[in-house]
């Protein structure tokens, strides 16, 4: 196979321009004919394939919209292979991600091909497939440039299709309305002034329903197509003028929560609310946008300066952080938010569009509530971020997960009463992963499920283990995440677990968040009443980082309470951070929760906290985390 060739700028240079004449040429395209063949003949001049297809989605399945060259070498890739399964162009459309063959067609044919999904907002549009004679190395560019021209062919086929289905409504309306008019002079004259009346709505229903293929119903705001075909005539524009624009993500922060403790209506109402603050605090002919759920988007062309550009972002945030009052109820919510600028951080849509999502990522991870602009470092950080959440997918399977053991101590500090159980990844390029890295990915990725699966059950190995070679019996903790918690076979995985080990309920302890506690108050107490009665021990994790701590003790079956790290370490910077956490030891022990202080980690924090009501001390200054057989020395009799 011919060798990957490196980044051409001036190559580059070329097919951002070649790129834009199609972009242009599409504009005047009126039929799917016309854009396949602006498309396939565009393809052709980035990568040199012997033949292209354009095929449509149509009722039967996959169609040939569009066809140059050799359509018997061009089969492979969309025909579906009885031991295979999907064809690779089935499967570009499903996944959403184009398909690259560099030495081989499928089915063994030699040569190259690619297969390229057309997606619009979600909708399955068509596929572009290619085949080379011989193997070909893709580069970059030509990677680029082919999921540009997809997302050309998508905009494209879209304003088509939308365009047809209004033809065909004006068709059908003006046919309807000609019968009608007939009836009417057949009639009377004197009706001539129904059949304007009657031309007036449909003129009305067409510009309502050209109205809203561009508009979200719920805010009233641009939708993502809107604004993305906005952007793309902007940077065009500003390329011809030389001028810069900027690009602003905006993510609400604690969304979800509203939306599912005070109900949809009101969520509903938040984000209109939303909508209207962003408009007021937006430039003027800024264009604001809805991309999906409680995303939003701001696409600013004025000149602004730096010191500009970041007043604009300050307000924005500053608007949205405000109280909502929703009727009879009172909301908070903050905002993190993204900013990419052109041309310094991308000279299309696409990467506009990304790096500000980049920087949005960053500050929600950051802490959320804040503002970020993009930086190249930020696009590193994001590729490692994905390289990680790729090799994760295969760590379990691959034996690189392992769980340690941090031993807790009663009250006086020398003897074990049990143990939490803390996952490790040990990854065979960069060694041991920082589960602040890992576990947000797993729980982005869903993995968190089958990994939290196999953690409950290694548990419950090692623990049967230490039993039957004869040590002395303890609990051990297992965190629950708020995915795990909320699966209606949780409670069975968790008797599963405990069964196919022989041990009961009470060598288990399960440790819960606060936000956790809090999301469903009513399920959650049932499902703890529930593992209660099986002799599982319940753990609040945390307690006192914020959400509805107080309510949640109030409300909820609790067993043990763990007082935040935070808190005890702020005791020798805080002089009340004593007196708080005396009242929080104070309240569990009225309600009879036990308490257990996390994060013992100086000989100060070990005298303060043994002289308080804590019924077990864990932290490094006691002992750190080890494998199974270092915990064992812990329990011998």
């Amino acid at each position: 196979m011919p060798e990957r060739p490196a980044q051409d700028p001036w190559l580059f240079s070329s097919m951002s321009q070649h790129l834009q004449q199609v972009t242009e040429a599409l504009v005047a395209a009126s039929s799917h004919v016309a854009a396949g063949a602006l498309i396939l003949q565009a393809t052709l001049g980035v990568v040199p394939a012997r033949s292209a297809a354009l095929l449509v989605d149509g009722d039967g399945g996959l169609e040939i919209g569009t066809l140059h060259g050799d359509e018997a070498r061009l089969r492979p890739l969309w025909e579906e292979d009885s031991l295979d399964g999907l064809s690779p162009a089935l499967q570009a459309l499903g996944t959403g991600t184009p398909l690259f063959f560099e030495q081989g067609l499928p089915g063994g044919a030699a040569g190259a091909g690619a297969a390229l999904p057309v997606v619009l907002e979600g909708q399955s549009l068509g596929v572009i497939v290619l085949a080379f004679g011989e193997p070909h190395a893709f580069a970059p560019d030509e990677r680029a440039c082919l999921r540009i021209l997809a997302g050309q062919c998508a905009l494209a086929l879209g304003r088509i299709r939308l365009a047809q289905q209004l033809e065909q409504q004006v068709q059908e309306r003006t046919h309807a309305l000609h019968l009608a008019n007939i009836k009417l002079q057949a009639a009377s004259a004197g009706l001539e002034a129904k059949v304007r009346e009657r031309t007036a709505e449909l003129e009305a229903i067409l510009s309502q329903l050209a109205y809203q293929a561009r508009h979200d119903a719920l805010t009233g705001l641009p939708t993502r197509w809107f604004f993305e075909e906005e952007l793309v005539r902007s940077i065009a524009l500003a390329r011809t003028q030389g001028r810069s624009l900027l690009v602003m993500f905006v993510d609400l922060d604690g969304f979800k929560l509203v939306n599912d403790t005070l109900g949809h209506a009101v969520g509903d109402a938040l984000l209109r609310e939303v909508a209207r603050r962003l408009g007021q605090a937006a430039p003027r002919h800024a264009t604001v946008a809805r991309m999906s759920g409680d995303e939003f988007t701001i696409l600013i062309e004025e000149r602004l300066t730096q010191a500009e550009v970041v007043e604009t972002a300050h307000r924005v945030r500053t608007a949205l952080e405000q109280p909502y009052l929703l009727g009879n109820v009172t909301a908070h919510i903050t905002a993190s938010i993204g900013v990419s600028l052109y041309p310094d951080d991308g000279s299309d849509a696409d990467t506009l569009l990304r790096h500000a999502d980049t920087a949005m990522y960053q500050a929600k991870h950051g802490g959320k509530n804040d503002i970020r602009f993009f930086t190249q470092e930020m696009n590193a950080s994001e590729q490692h971020r994905s390289r990680l959440a790729v090799d994760i997918r295969g760590a379990l399977a691959g034996g690189e997960l392992s769980v340690q053991y941090q031993p807790q101590f009663d009250a006086t500090g020398r003897r074990v009463v049990a143990f939490e159980a803390l996952l490790r990844w040990d990854h065979p390029r960069l060694g041991r992963v920082s589960p602040e890295q890992f576990v947000p990915l797993l729980e982005d990725t869903g993995l968190i499920v089958p990994v939290g699966e196999w953690t409950l059950g290694e548990v419950c190995r090692q623990n049967a283990a230490w039993r039957a070679a004869g040590l002395r019996p303890v609990r051990v903790a297992v965190n629950v995440s708020m995915k795990q918690f909320a699966r209606h076979d949780f409670l069975w995985m968790v008797q599963m677990a405990l069964k196919q080990h022989g041990l009961e309920g009470d060598a288990l302890e399960l440790e819960l968040t606060e936000r956790l506690a809090v999301e469903d108050l009513d399920g959650t107490r049932q499902i703890i009443h529930e593992l209660r009665a099986m002799g599982v021990t319940i753990v609040m994790d945390d307690f006192g980082t914020g959400h509805s701590a107080l309510s949640s003790l109030l409300r909820l079956p609790l067993d043990l309470l763990k007082v935040d790290r935070t808190l005890l370490h702020e005791l020798g910077a805080a002089p009340g951070a004593r007196h708080v956490i005396g009242a929080v030891v104070s309240m569990a022990q009225a309600l009879g929760i036990r308490v257990i202080a996390e994060g013992v980690e100086s000989p100060a924090e070990l005298i303060t906290v043994s002289g308080m009501a804590f019924e077990r001390l864990q932290g490094f200054l006691l002992g750190g985390p080890v494998g199974g057989e270092a915990a064992a020395q812990y329990l011998l009799p």
